[in-house]
């Protein structure tokens, strides 16, 4: 089904030319692929007679039919290119781009269903053509999605364009009840297959370590994804349906869990613990739980909870949380990531170190009793699968490894099975469901650094691409340095602006991050785990020195640290989630540790104004991060500069602004002061909304001011995170891959 095959007359539509490929397929079997033989036109052609399938059916002329739709509203196919090679590239591996982008006038429901029709896959387009009919009809008038606010409103119903589509449509529809597409009523889902949780054009996952959960039966997920310029919350589809279903009274929802019978979901919102049930209704709130990394719901009635560090339970109706003990952490770890066992009452949880090379999986039970390890390390536990454990580690893999029944030891060595799982704030975005279906946000963490100027111009400075974060500029702006992360660990590498040239500074520890310059710009501090406890270093930035330990401390992990602009004062924050605190001391004389901010709460990302008088920082006292001002050295005066939510602040050069990101990721503003007569937020305006990496919770900035004071200094990663993949048998299939691999 292609433009040039069907015939409009007297306000009826003929399709004049269909069943070449199945004529092909009938008469000798032969592929695309093969030399000589060529069916099809690029354009419209589905993914799957782009690859040479053999088994070609309806839902193969539902996506041609959705091609030549994109095409009669938009005027050109959803995907061109200079050559056959490229457009089939783009078939098999690009999402077309909405519709709306082109045409602000197409109703939501008509561009719903016709990239429902460009599905890659099969299993997620319409299944008869009179289906892909009835929705674009439906979709001219108020559709759900418009009606729950999640899209722009509909527009007017009635066009020339809408009456020819279905034209078309009706005939196809007719032609297919006839008995032109019966082999499509026997197709069925063969295992491995993977799904896509589309999302409307207007709705993004929240870059979030958890954003996404699946029902333990492998039948429902549920995402926390937001609307532009709403908050987040939670959306629910059942695989069976195409329908995401916002859950009312989930504003603010974070870190999704489905009960064991799949009946409610627990999420966190504002640091309380919540349940609603999966089909919707009224939100109960459980408790409260502070700041949490992760939540598991085990078959005794308890939820498993990390909450400010350390793993804790709550009553699934409710009540009083209840911290376990007898297991605490070593000095800068955290216990996150619960898993809860079968027995409702012991539980996987992850130690976690600051990324996932330093994790390590551990095991303990509802007792005061000290976590052992299971020698899972370097991984975050995701699932359990009928004696098989799944982690996820560093570079978006995906490791599987046999454990024993009692889950308290590996019988078996680690294999990698899988890449290409997205990470925010250096955890991988996946879920595995007890019944083994895997669902995951997919994502490259290959990245660019850029400048992104004020009026838009955008400027690539690395060149190449790597897993970088956390570029800083500098004093001169002349030099660029960064985390590099591989699968080993991390190191810092500076990028010359002039040459171009890359050089790797360290070599020594599995993790160098978190670099900082010195003022006058001859060093590089940096945060790192050289010994049991990571402190903090520094070195000549041209390399021509060796590394020299700044500060350390033998009981806690230093996390990050900064100079002041006049080089005298080190400021540094000891801590995780829950215990992070900010500290001072001189760099030379006197090096005795002050406090700065030290509360019950989490205080981080501490960064010195220009002129060393400020004290800027992230603190979650009020229960939401904010960004704060405080006076130094003496913290006397403190300010709020932020107004709903904000983390990783970074100052302007002048000192007059400053810039932190959106408590949920995805946004920069700028926030402009005055300091003097009395302190005001003058104005904040929101400079990038989307499209670089700016996770929350991240506990360092992943973004820098430029000197000039007109260049942010971003990390765009070279293929952001998109919608959530639901993967069904893929362990099945691993398993089996492992077993050939063996017999060999």
């Amino acid at each position: 089904i292609k433009p040039e095959n069907i015939l409009l007359q007297g306000g009826h539509a003929l399709v004049a030319d269909f069943g070449i490929a199945l004529a092909v397929q009938t008469a000798g079997g032969a592929r695309m692929t093969q030399t000589g033989l060529s069916l099809g036109t690029p354009q419209y052609m589905s993914p799957e007679q782009a690859m040479g399938e053999r088994a070609i059916d309806a839902r193969s002329d539902i996506y041609a039919l959705g091609a030549v739709t994109y095409e009669m509203l938009t005027g050109d196919p959803p995907f061109t290119g200079s050559s056959v090679q490229a457009i089939v590239a783009k078939v098999l591996t690009d999402r077309p781009a909405p519709i709306s982008t082109t045409r602000d006038t197409v109703p939501p429901g008509v561009e719903q269903a016709v990239l429902r029709a460009l599905a890659k896959l099969p299993a997620d387009r319409f299944a008869t053509a009179q289906a892909f009919s009835e929705a674009l009809q439906r979709g001219g008038e108020a559709s759900a999605w418009a009606a729950s606010g999640v899209v722009r409103a509909a527009a007017p119903t009635t066009s020339t364009w809408a009456h020819t589509a279905l034209g078309v449509l009706t005939l196809v529809a007719v032609v297919a009840a006839a008995g032109w597409w019966r082999a499509a009523n026997r197709v069925a889902a063969v295992l491995p297959l993977r799904l896509t949780v589309e999302l409307p054009p207007s709705m993004h996952i929240v870059e979030d370590a958890m954003p996404i959960s699946i029902s333990p039966d492998g039948r429902t997920v549920v995402i926390s994804a937001a609307t532009e310029g709403a908050q987040r919350m939670l959306f629910v589809r059942s695989l069976a349906d195409v329908t995401l279903v916002p859950l009312a009274g989930t504003e603010g929802a974070a870190q999704p869990i489905f009960s064991p019978d799949g009946a409610w979901i627990a999420f966190v919102a504002r640091q309380q613990l919540k349940k609603v049930p999966t089909t919707g209704g009224q939100v109960v709130t459980l408790c409260d739980v502070g700041v949490t990394d992760g939540a598991s719901w085990g078959a005794a009635g308890l939820i498993f909870v990390s909450t400010d560090g350390r793993l804790a339970v709550v009553p699934e109706s409710g009540g009083e949380m209840r911290r376990l003990e007898g297991s605490t952490p070593p000095p800068g770890s955290s216990e996150r990531y619960p898993i809860a066992l079968p027995d409702g009452k012991s539980v996987l949880f992850t130690l976690w170190n600051g990324s996932a090379p330093g994790a390590r999986g551990m095991r303990r039970t509802l007792a005061p009793e000290v976590a052992v390890p299971i020698g899972l390390d370097s991984n975050v536990a995701v699932g359990i699968v009928d004696g098989w454990i799944i982690g996820a580690g560093a570079g978006g893999v995906l490791r599987i490894a046999p454990i024993d029944r009692a889950f308290s030891r590996l019988t078996g060595p680690v294999r990698q099975v899988f890449d290409g799982v997205g990470s925010r704030a250096n955890t991988p975005m996946v879920m595995v469901a007890p019944n083994g279906t895997l669902a995951f946000v997919p994502g490259s963490l290959l990245a660019d650094l850029v400048l992104v100027g004020s009026r838009g111009d955008t400027t690539v400075v690395s060149t190449q691409r790597r897993e970088y974060q956390e570029p800083r500029a500098s004093p001169d702006g002349r030099r660029i340095a960064a985390t590099v992360t591989t699968r080993g660990g991390s190191d810092i590498w500076v990028i010359d602006r002039a040459t171009k040239a890359e050089t790797r500074l360290t070599d020594d520890g599995r993790r160098n991050q978190r670099p900082e310059w010195t003022p006058d710009g001859t060093r590089i501090l940096y945060r790192t785990a050289r010994d049991s406890l990571s402190s903090l270093w520094w070195q000549r930035a041209d390399g021509g020195s060796a590394p020299e330990r700044l500060y350390g401390d033998r009981k806690v992990d230093i996390w990050q640290g900064t100079v002041s602009p006049d080089g005298a004062w080190l400021l540094f924050r000891t801590g995780t989630g829950g215990t992070a605190d900010i500290f001072y001391r001189r760099i030379s004389g006197d090096t005795t540790t002050r406090p700065f901010v030290a509360t019950a709460a989490t205080e981080n990302e501490g960064r010195f104004s220009p002129d060393g008088k400020w004290v800027a920082y992230t603190s979650y006292q009020g229960g939401a991060p904010q960004v704060y001002l405080r006076s130094f050295p003496t913290g006397e005066a403190r300010y709020q500069v932020s107004a709903s939510g904000g983390e990783q602040p970074v100052w302007a050069r002048d000192g007059r602004s400053l810039y932190y990101t959106g408590p949920l990721g995805g946004l920069l503003i700028r926030a402009r002061l005055s300091l003097s007569p009395a302190f005001t937020v003058t104005s904040r305006d929101t400079l990038v909304r989307g499209g670089y990496y700016l996770p929350p919770r991240n506990g360092h900035a992943v973004y820098d001011v430029m000197p000039d004071g007109e260049h942010l200094l971003l990390v765009r990663q070279a293929a952001s995170s998109s919608a959530p993949i639901v993967a069904v048998g893929w362990l099945d299939e691993m398993r089996a891959k492992l077993a050939r691999e063996e017999r060999k």
